[in-house]
């Protein structure tokens, strides 16, 4: 238990709906969430000091060739690895890390990243009512493929951490972001957040016929992890 109020669980993953008729206006529906049960107390997060790594698990989806006739789209899992630095009562905390050891279920190794690199990004003290990243109790939704995610307005609690992604295949570069939240609470108000559920995407883009930027390959996911 965190708190002794809330149970302490990392909740993560993702799904894909696919209509019927699968057309432009109509597309497949791909969806990512990270959630637990004890929203790291934000007001908290001020206190904190020295640094901490987590540590878990990766899930998603991919898709090659998604602006062909014949495109592949498949899953993933992967490893996950944060390092948070929490400052100090005069400076804004850290958190950065990468994932890597993707294993996909089909052979397409070749046209992915090896690593996605998690750059650094502050969290933020205060919730934000508004961000684009993991809230309690929702998921963070967006068609295939990444678009930005949609999220319920409201206020939540809990530290929002994220920032942007960058990865290369060759000598193409990446972009994406990620974000989530700090989970967690342990017996005393400087205790470190016991986790972190996070969603992130990242992706290449071409150019359609009309010169507007596409993601013709990307992958897109969820993970949790844990303090070590």
């Amino acid at each position: 238990m965190g708190n002794g109020a809330q149970p302490d669980y990392l909740a993560f993953g993702y799904w894909i709906y696919e209509p019927d008729d699968v057309t432009d206006t109509d597309p497949y529906e791909f969806g990512v969430f990270g959630s637990s049960g004890d929203p790291f107390e934000a007001a908290n997060l001020a206190g904190l000091t020295r640094k901490a790594t987590y540590k878990g698990a990766a899930t998603g989806a991919y898709y090659v060739n998604a602006l062909s006739n014949d495109p592949t789209v498949g899953s993933f899992d992967s490893d996950v690895t944060l390092e948070a630095d929490f400052g100090d009562d005069s400076a804004t905390g850290f958190i950065d890390g990468e994932v890597s050891n993707f294993a996909f279920d089909h052979d397409v190794a070749s046209s992915l990243p090896e690593t996605v690199a998690l750059t650094s990004g502050a969290y933020a003290y205060a919730s934000l009512p508004a961000a684009f990243g993991v809230r309690p109790g929702s998921t963070n939704i967006f068609d295939t493929p990444c678009r930005a995610c949609n999220n319920n307005p409201g206020p939540f609690r809990g530290g929002q951490i994220g920032g942007a992604t960058k990865a290369s295949v060759g000598k193409q570069e990446w972009s994406g972001s990620w974000h989530g939240i700090f989970y967690g609470n342990g017996a005393a108000p400087t205790d470190h957040p016991t986790g972190v559920a996070c969603t992130f995407g990242s992706h290449e883009h071409d150019r359609n016929e009309d010169g507007q930027a596409v993601a013709n390959i990307g992958l897109a996911g969820a993970f949790g992890a844990r303090r070590q």
